[in-house]
């Protein structure tokens, strides 16, 4: 998934490309033609062109996707919901691809984990970091669920000092949550500020209880 604009500033709304894999072209267009007329009833446009399907809500958003090969879509939203903005990037040729910093980013993160993401520092997303005296530069990582779960994140920072003198700030901060984690550690390594994390199951819902519990969800930790 590739997404820009989610600080929906100004009213727009933000684009975006993703590829499903997994998915069964067949099985995907019988369904979308059987649920045409009921997409109509609800305000919903549900249209085929050979193998290319475009849903427009009542709300104005248009999503717009096509099959690579037998079972991996790629789905664009926005201003790329275009039948030309589908072609291209269906094409490929992402100027990403020869880009030396996002490639050294790519190499550094484990892709075979559960989820894994980059995200660019000038994202609206990291604006509370800013508060803190902390701009990164970019923010990628990946994050392995399985009964327990277990992420490796960076932060790219603009140097190896302000790495270094970030992680000595965090200290403190770092050793009072401990506890909450089987494993919580934040190191430098060049200007890449690192947090390996590790939870165990139990440990999981305890925090997730704990969060419930602050959303309004009382001592259960259920929310309403």
């Amino acid at each position: 998934m590739g997404m820009k604009g989610l600080d929906d500033s100004g009213g727009k709304k933000p684009d975006g490309v993703m590829v499903a894999h997994g998915m069964n072209k067949t099985k995907m267009g019988t369904w979308l033609d059987k649920v045409k007329a009921s997409g109509k009833k609800g305000g919903d446009e549900i249209s085929r062109d050979g193998d290319t399907f475009t849903v427009k809500s009542k709300d104005g958003d248009t999503i717009m996707f096509a099959f690579k090969d037998a079972s991996t879509a790629v789905i664009v939203i926005g201003t790329k919901a275009t039948k030309d903005g589908l072609a291209t990037v269906m094409k490929g040729g992402s100027k990403l691809a020869t880009s030396p910093a996002f490639l050294d980013m790519y190499r550094k993160t484990n892709t075979a984990d559960t989820v894994w993401l980059l995200v660019n520092g000038n994202s609206a997303a990291f604006n509370k970091l800013g508060g803190m005296g902390m701009k990164p530069k970019a923010v990628f990582g990946s994050i392995k669920v399985t009964k327990d779960l277990t992420a490796s994140l960076r932060l790219r920072l603009a140097s190896a000092d302000e790495a270094k003198n970030m992680q000595k700030q965090l200290a403190p901060m770092v050793q009072q949550a401990s506890g909450m984690f089987d494993k919580l550690a934040v190191s430098a390594e060049a200007a890449d500020l690192k947090i390996n994390l590790s939870l165990s199951n139990q440990k999981l819902l305890a925090l997730a209880k704990m969060a419930g519990g602050m959303a309004g969800g009382g001592p259960s930790g259920k929310t309403p």
